[in-house]
């Protein structure tokens, strides 16, 4: 008898536990990792930008090592617009369920900081569209690349400031118990995917587009010329840096034909405002070469070209409605002259990704290559927009 007994005990005392740490067990979860968010959040401090992961593969030409990695593309087949299918969700897509909560409990501190930190510029909030991936189709008949199709959804602004532009905050606790409570980790440590996935990590991940201008005209000398931008003093980063020819985010008001934000029409909206007045590019006019990630704020960016007639020294001496961004200058479109001045100037990561693969859509590898070569060493942080 008393064998059942102790059974009947066990098996009690089993099922009491068990119903214990079903019912307590999880809000005292909550109230540790909210105890450990808070602490994180409290001790919150900037760490040095780390050197890239081996999963994160940089763009290396010659001796040029950009901190940017290649999502997809190719120079040799850069896309048109019909080439590239938009699938668009207006909703947001960063604020659901499954989004972690250590991440979401920091955002409101983290923008505080970051608003905090710039209080000469005016932020305002709005929406952007966010990339979510892309996929693309089989080869075509005439052995072309396939459809490439880009997913978009949707973010804000703030949360980009308080994400992506944020990365190296450390205001996330660290998962195992001890740790937690006395070291943070920062938002790149903790969601940071390697190898990288850009759709898999809960940042903003707002899409850029980029555009290298192309001036062909038989009346200058060279006669063909590339638009550089060098970035002026009353931007918020990269002062005085060079970028390639005008470079903006997708937003809701850069929308094609279907009613979805499109990067082609980013681009020639970007071009025809920063540039000159009279260069009136169509979305069509935009050749996409394809979309990279920046290690810095891990930001996704689309770049491609544009060729005109318009001399440089037009469309230099014209207005332009965004002047005040920078100044344009021009420079031969060789491989010589490009990778020399990338070496001797600085440059953002990727104003010279787009340059350098602009080229490879005109010119031969060996050419290229040669030319890379010739420059001094540049490492991957010389692009990088780092306190002195």
């Amino acid at each position: 008898m008393s064998i059942f007994v102790d059974l009947f005990t066990h098996a009690g005392a089993l099922f009491a536990g068990t119903l214990l740490h079903a019912f307590a067990a999880p809000p005292l979860q909550r109230q540790l990792d909210g105890f450990k968010a808070r602490r994180a959040r409290s001790r919150m401090h900037k760490e040095r930008l780390p050197d890239p992961p081996a999963g994160f593969n940089m763009y290396e030409r010659g001796n040029l090592q950009l901190p940017v990695m290649s999502l997809f593309g190719t120079p040799t087949e850069p896309l048109r617009i019909d080439d590239v299918v938009i699938e668009f969700s207006p909703h947001l897509t960063d604020v659901g369920p499954d989004y972690p909560q250590a991440l979401r409990s920091a955002i409101p501190s983290l923008l505080a900081k970051y608003i905090a930190a710039r209080p000469e510029k005016k932020i305002t909030d709005n929406s952007l569209p966010r990339y979510l991936g892309h996929r693309q189709g089989g080869e075509r008949e005439n052995d072309t690349r396939g459809e490439i199709t880009i997913r978009l959804g949707l973010t804000t602004y703030y949360r980009y400031c308080a994400t992506n532009c944020s990365l190296d905050i450390a205001a996330i606790p660290r998962p195992a118990m001890f740790w937690g409570f006395v070291e943070s980790q920062t938002l790149r440590q903790a969601y940071t995917p390697i190898p990288y996935l850009a759709e898999a990590a809960p940042f903003a991940n707002p899409l850029s587009s980029h555009c290298v201008v192309i001036s062909r005209n038989l009346a200058q000398s060279p006669s063909a010329q590339v638009l550089v931008q060098r970035r002026g003093d009353k931007v918020a980063l990269y002062r005085g840096y060079y970028q390639s020819s005008a470079a903006g985010y997708v937003t809701s008001a850069h929308t094609d034909d279907s009613g979805r934000p499109n990067p082609f029409v980013t681009a020639a909206r970007e071009v025809n405002q920063e540039v000159a007045d009279r260069l009136k590019a169509a979305p069509s006019d935009y050749r996409l070469i394809g979309v990279a990630v920046n290690w810095g704020e891990l930001d996704i960016n689309a770049y491609g070209f544009i060729e005109t007639g318009l001399s440089a020294s037009e469309l230099i001496a014209d207005t332009s409605r965004d002047g005040y961004e920078g100044w344009i200058e021009a420079i031969p479109f060789t491989p010589s002259a490009v990778f020399a001045h990338i070496a001797q100037n600085r440059w953002e990561a990727m104003g010279a990704m787009a340059l350098c693969q602009t080229l490879l859509a005109f010119f031969p590898d060996e050419e290229v290559d040669t030319e890379a070569r010739r420059q001094p060493t540049k490492p991957w942080r010389s692009f990088c927009d780092l306190p002195a």
